[in-house]
């Protein structure tokens, strides 16, 4: 069976590659007249290396070939394993890229340092961009921390300026853009004794990209046509495709949108050579979005029919919220109202099918722990009632007397402990129910109005360039406004999602403190020793810490007409003491105890959930203090108890 799937996977190549470059062309020829299965298995593996050159049909092809030569050395099945992981990334099946990725990390872990270091740092670089791609951007910063220490030692200049490209691409989906140059440049400061190997062509999209989100275009300009003639002079495919997509952006942003949509043409051509329907889908998004905006609806709808055909093919789900954003606009600006509203109705029906299949494993598992505990607190009930039917046949009255209050008051303490078990766990469930929440939020607000508003903005930029000069500045004044809805769109959606917190506490009560100072006339000194900034907390207690301060600072910018605020946070062993001092106008501590307000409620409420102590201390007009002082779990049973 095994060799008569072999030859049909040996046929397949014949309809399915066509010519893609001079040197692949030329070791297909060699792996086709290749005789001997071991030469034929050591050209596959040289091929597999130049993969952001082959299209999928081809790299599917030559990993299922040479996985089907056996046997393989260590090295060999490792190299088969890089291929297929990429292989599942260009067809956006993350999930089945870490799968191998997996595998690979863990074989190599098994050989101890008799494999290449060379592998490990590929498997190091896959496994930073599988967590880039599913938005894990803290664990992302150290793979690629982690392969650029590695490069450095081993002098490996390609794989250098891979992780300085990665560290860069990090900071540039946090939109951190001036950062992110900052390590593309270094990523350009490497030695090119291997350009080709360098990678140099996603730098200079990167840095592309980067100036041309900060609107200096000549910059821009520079680095993507560097890019475009570096992957052209190698071949890159890939690259060059994406180069395209950047330089459509950028010209896009300057309004030449028919210098836009011939670039997108070209890009959507070259990923179909390259068979990559997850960014032929993405393009055709952006082509059908730029249509609508010229008003050719037709053209418009035809883009988008064609990238929801491939998205349904390939059953790429990640996608179909975008798709569904190009339908709504073109409906929109046809103003087929019929039609938008029912595709706004099956847009949000695909979110709430997603945000349930969520809730429904959630709720199972929540299910499944609440029957285990039911049956561990019946064997306990059980095996109590045994022992004290047999301590009653043995004991005196007087001991049975003795032993009944024993029982009563444990069991009061019993009924005590797990009342407040049992509020705790529901006001801990209360507040991951919240983040959940929040998330949710979140993501609807980037991806579904934060995208809206860029194609609002696109419309108007339209409008602007088409208008007489005498009317611009109307159209200049809508522009100004949907640039400030979209920066507090994102000021929302970062308030709900805190990711700071993803670069420890420190960093988070930094950029909390600094966008106070920013707002107001209240001003806050931040007092955080060296050696909190290098701790490291489970997420639960470090997000619970940083939403105390948030409510803490919040009451005391809205009541205590304060100038100034003082916070620290300082370890002592093992526990953690967080103060909060403000100068203003202080109040009557007796009334938190009639509080309505949830302020008050939420801070006492994650303070008792961390185990820690509160104290208040105020005057009226000499201020207010409050002390939290919560022991450090070191272990998450610990935090979670």
């Amino acid at each position: 069976m095994k060799g008569c799937l072999l030859v049909i996977l040996l046929c397949l190549p014949v309809t399915a590659i066509f010519s893609q470059t001079r040197a692949i062309d030329s070791m297909r020829s060699k792996i086709y007249s290749a005789a001997a299965p071991a030469l034929k298995k050591q050209m596959l593996l040289e091929a597999l290396q130049s993969q952001r050159s082959l299209n999928l049909d081809t790299l599917y092809s030559y990993v299922a070939q040479a996985d089907g030569i056996r046997p393989h050395t260590p090295e060999a099945a490792l190299e088969i394993g890089e291929a297929r992981a990429y292989y599942y990334l260009r067809m956006g099946k993350t999930d089945s890229a870490q799968a191998v990725v997996d595998k690979g990390l863990r074989a190599l872990a098994g050989f101890g340092g008799r494999i290449p270091v060379r592998l490990q740092m590929i498997f190091g670089l896959l496994h930073g961009s599988i967590h880039l791609r599913k938005n894990d951007l803290k664990l992302a910063l150290d793979d690629f921390f982690t392969v650029l220490s590695q490069a450095e030692r081993s002098r490996s200049e390609a794989l250098q300026i891979r992780a300085l490209n990665g560290i860069g691409w990090v900071y540039m989906e946090m939109v951190q853009y001036e950062e992110a140059i900052k390590w593309f440049r270094k990523a350009l400061a490497v030695p090119r004794r291997l350009a080709r190997a360098n990678n140099f062509c996603p730098v200079y999209s990167n840095l592309a990209s980067c100036y041309g989100a900060l609107s200096i275009s000549d910059s821009a300009h520079r680095y993507v046509e560097e890019a475009l003639a570096f992957s052209m002079q190698y071949e890159d495919f890939t690259s060059e495709a994406n180069s395209l997509v950047i330089k459509a952006n950028i010209v896009m942003a300057e309004g030449r949108y028919p210098e836009a949509i011939t670039l997108l043409k070209q890009t959507i051509t070259l990923r179909k050579m390259l068979k990559d329907p997850y960014y032929v889908l993405s393009d055709l998004c952006i082509l059908s979005n730029i249509y609508a905006s010229m008003g050719r609806t037709n053209e418009a709808l035809a883009a988008a029919n064609e990238a929801m055909m491939i998205a349904r093919r390939y059953d790429i789900r990640a996608k179909l919220p975008m798709i569904y954003t190009s339908f709504e606009t073109i409906y929109a600006r046809s103003k087929d109202y019929e039609k938008l509203a029912r595709t706004y109705e099956e847009h949000l029906a695909i979110k709430d099918s997603v945000y349930r299949k969520n809730l429904e494993e959630e709720l199972a598992d929540r299910e499944a722990w609440y029957e285990t505990d039911k049956k561990e607190r019946e064997i306990t009930r059980q095996n109590l009632v045994i022992q004290h039917q047999r301590d009653r046949a043995q004991v005196t009255l007087f001991s049975l007397s003795g032993l009944i209050v024993l029982i009563g008051a444990g069991g009061l303490i019993y009924v005590q402990r797990y009342k407040a078990g049992q509020q705790k766990e529901r006001f801990r469930s209360m507040l991951e129910a919240e983040q959940r929440e929040r998330m949710r939020i979140a993501r609807d607000l980037h991806d579904s109005i934060g995208q809206m508003l860029s194609v609002v903005k696109m419309n108007v930029s339209n409008i602007h360039y088409q208008a007489p000069p005498d009317e611009q500045a109307a159209t200049a004044n809508t522009l100004a406004i949907v640039d400030r809805t979209i920066q507090e769109v994102r000021h929302i959606s970062h308030n709900l999602i805190p990711e700071e917190l993803d670069f420890g506490i420190a960093n988070a009560l930094e950029e909390l403190c600094r966008k106070i100072n920013e707002a107001g006339e209240t001003r806050i000194k931040l007092d955080l020793p060296d050696d909190i900034g290098s701790q490291e907390w489970d997420k639960p207690f470090a997000l619970s810490l940083y939403r105390i301060v948030q409510e803490l600072l919040a009451n005391m910018l809205k009541h205590a007409r304060a100038k100034q605020i003082q916070l620290s946070l300082t370890q002592k062993e093992d526990t953690l003491m967080l103060i909060v001092a403000d100068n203003g106008i202080g109040f009557d501590t007796n009334m938190l105890k009639d509080a309505r307000g949830l302020g008050w409620k939420n801070i006492r409420a994650r303070v008792q959930l961390l185990n820690g102590r509160m104290a208040i201390q105020s005057e009226q007009t000499n201020g207010t203090q409050i002390t939290i002082v919560i022991p450090l779990c070191t272990t998450k049973k610990e935090c979670r108890s």
